[in-house]
């Protein structure tokens, strides 16, 4: 079962690098006092990655993350968590809609701007 979480606004800004935006946040797992910082950014199309801070925490995070996007696998590098997930072939509304009931409106409609970058 996955801890609950409650997430600050999100921070979708542009950026002038291969991807178009990048969005961040911060989330306060139940239990902790320290919050997890993170980005997703999407470097092509039907994918989505995220760098989140590597604090005991992050894992429950994580966890939701994996519910709400599909299980994926993580890697450490010096001092944070990287997971990167394929989500071409996935109902994207139906994810969306996940995304609003779990962190909010807000999120939901910066996750649609970064997915629809690729769209044609």
């Amino acid at each position: 079962m996955v801890s609950k979480i409650e997430f600050g606004e999100p921070c979708l800004r542009e950026v002038r690098l291969v991807r178009k935006y990048e969005l961040e946040g911060v989330a306060f797992a139940e239990g902790y006092e320290k919050s997890v910082s993170f980005t997703f950014h999407s470097g092509h199309s039907g994918n989505l990655s995220l760098r989140i801070e590597d604090v005991y925490q992050a894992k429950e995070v994580y966890d939701l993350f994996r519910e709400l996007l599909g299980k994926a696998g993580m890697n450490k590098s010096m001092g944070w968590l990287f997971v990167e997930w394929n989500v071409s072939g996935t109902n994207r509304e139906a994810m969306l809609l996940n995304i609003e009931k779990s962190m909010s409106t807000e999120w939901k409609d910066a996750f649609r701007a970064i997915l629809s970058v690729y769209d044609k």
